[in-house]
């Protein structure tokens, strides 16, 4: 007779992972299944921002995402004994005095105060970057060494009996009303969080996802600044021993998931504009992230199948969005809490037509 669980969890990325923490911390019983493919969370350089985008506006609920993120790492930081959890500021240069201007509106707001840092020394930062028209500087700003972080968490689900490496197929499922049956494994409900892998299985393939791929450099510099990221079209972020990760691309079109030369020749044109020392290639990677249409998370019940779950669509954010976005599916699995409309599979309608 096979093994009895809770919940069975597919996909060991940040979702799938987070998912896993919350439930066990419930005393729930788990199993999280995923397999050595390419992983999006493993390529991430990891970085968590309360003002990104083209517009620098604030993050899309930072007000709760920020404060859940810290106390969630942290308290598995405490629990495991190590770090992976890392606060810096990240200073963006001004492209322009139009982009300075508007920018200075906006942090008159008061939906701003708390995530800007109105004393920032403008002249520790122009030896290493172009800054003549000033800048801003973020707090509550840094970022996760999201394969510490993996590695930790599989450590200790791996002490429970939590997890097992598998590639799922279609023929590995068996979906019953109140239960379901993976790899020998039974239990009252499935959650799927493999982000793009998803489109894999027959249930999920129109799960309305878009690849977006990303590219990412880790790069040499010597005698450069190491206690902050900065970010103006590329981000770089330390990384240890004078090197820095730099990225990101966003790729609606690609043949392949390989980094590629255009992506390396981006990334370097990018990072050639923003600092003024040289610097030395040592690595490039690329990963496929899993954005949601309209750009928001996707939890909730498949709509046709009662036992199968949904927890996808994270995007470039998945550091920041996934401790939080796993709280509220857990409490959705457990309490039956009703989820917010903006992240609710039912504002979907391509998968109500699954089979």
């Amino acid at each position: 007779m096979g093994k009895k669980v809770d919940f069975i969890i597919i996909g060991g990325g940040l979702a799938g992972t987070c998912l896993a923490l919350q439930l066990d911390k419930a005393g729930k019983r788990v199993m999280l299944v995923h397999d050595d493919g390419p992983c999006a969370s493993l390529a991430a350089a990891g970085l968590f921002n309360p003002i990104t985008g083209k517009k620098m506006v604030k993050t899309w609920m930072a007000d709760r995402i920020f404060p859940y993120l810290i106390e969630f790492y942290q308290y598995y930081e405490k629990k495991w004994n190590t770090r992976f959890l890392h606060f810096l500021p990240i200073y963006k240069p001004f492209d322009s005095f139009e982009e300075q201007n508007e920018f200075m509106g906006q942090m008159a707001q008061e939906a701003y105060r708390g995530f800007l840092d109105d004393s920032t020394d403008h002249e520790r930062y122009k030896p290493f970057v172009y800054n003549d028209r000033l800048g801003f500087q973020t707090l509550h700003s840094g970022f996760l060494q999201v394969a510490d972080f993996l590695k930790y968490a599989r450590i200790y689900l791996d002490s429970k009996e939590a997890r097992i490496q598998e590639h799922i197929l279609d023929e590995d499922l068996v979906l019953e009303e109140d239960k379901v049956l993976c790899k020998g494994i039974e239990a009252k409900a499935l959650i799927s969080c493999q982000g793009m892998g998803a489109k894999g299985l027959a249930l999920l393939n129109k799960l309305p996802l878009n690849a977006s791929k990303g590219e990412v450099l880790r790069v040499a510099v010597p005698n450069f600044a190491n206690d902050v990221i900065f970010n103006k079209n590329v981000f770089m972020v330390p990384a240890g021993q004078g090197e820095y990760k730099v990225g990101s691309t966003y790729n609606w079109k690609f043949e392949n998931a390989d980094p590629s030369d255009k992506g390396k020749q981006e990334l370097s044109q990018r990072l050639q504009q923003m600092i003024r020392l040289p610097f030395e290639i040592t690595d490039h990677w690329a990963g496929i992230r899993p954005a949601s249409t309209d750009r928001r998370p996707i939890l909730g019940k498949h709509p046709r199948h009662s036992a199968v779950y949904i927890f996808n669509g994270l995007g470039a954010k998945g550091v920041s969005l996934a401790p939080y976005f796993s709280e509220q599916m857990k409490e959705l699995l457990l309490n039956g809490k009703v989820l917010d409309d903006s992240v609710n599979i039912t504002r979907l309608k391509s998968l109500s037509s699954n089979n």
